[in-house]
């Protein structure tokens, strides 16, 4: 087969010295060349085929133009009824809110201090014993020695950050929005 550049080129009667070259010392390409220039010339020989007079206008007639639809004032999507509702409904809770802690200051600094003791009596040692039985094993120490030196401790920081990044980077078609594949088209569009 002759590669389209070359076939324009002898069809402009303009070819390059090397197309020159090759048609003399190649049979399989001054065949191809032959073919090529063969069918052009029965293709011109074709008779051209355009439509008759009036044909546009016989088409237009058929189309049919739908009436435009009406135009409806866009809102954004927070000012519906139904939004402000909730936002009316939130804010007055939250108001609410606001003046009764305010008017009842000593019931919520009892229940504050109540809350404070309870975490502070129960969670706080439960909280201490793991943290010492964390340090009974024998990794701790380990751990420990690493991020003693606060240089080690931010290169340490520093390189679980670039893991992390790492790991987004590789990850990325993941989190990408998935593309549309066109129904029979074979291929996706872009």
């Amino acid at each position: 087969m002759l590669p389209p550049d070359d076939l324009d080129a002898w069809l402009a009667g303009a070819p390059t010295r090397a197309q020159r070259i090759q048609f003399e010392t190649s049979e399989e390409y001054r065949e191809a060349l032959l073919e090529e220039h063969r069918l052009v010339e029965l293709l011109q020989a074709l008779p051209t085929v355009a439509p008759r007079a009036g044909f546009a206008d016989r088409v237009m007639a058929r189309v049919q133009v739908p009436a435009p639809a009406p135009v409806r004032r866009a809102l954004p999507a927070w000012a519906t009824r139904r939004t402000l509702g909730i936002a009316a409904t939130l804010a007055v809770s939250l108001g609410g809110s606001v003046w009764w802690t305010a008017a009842n200051e000593a019931l919520v600094r009892g229940l504050v201090g109540a809350a404070t003791s309870t975490v502070t009596g129960l969670w706080v040692p439960a909280a201490q014993a793991q943290v010492a039985a964390m340090a009974a094993h024998p990794w701790a120490l380990r751990v420990e020695q690493l991020l003693g030196d606060p240089a080690r401790a931010a290169a340490v920081a520093s390189a679980l950050g670039a893991a992390y990044l790492g790991g987004l980077l590789a990850l990325r078609r993941l989190l990408a929005a998935p593309q549309a594949t066109l129904a029979g088209a074979g291929h996706v569009a872009r």
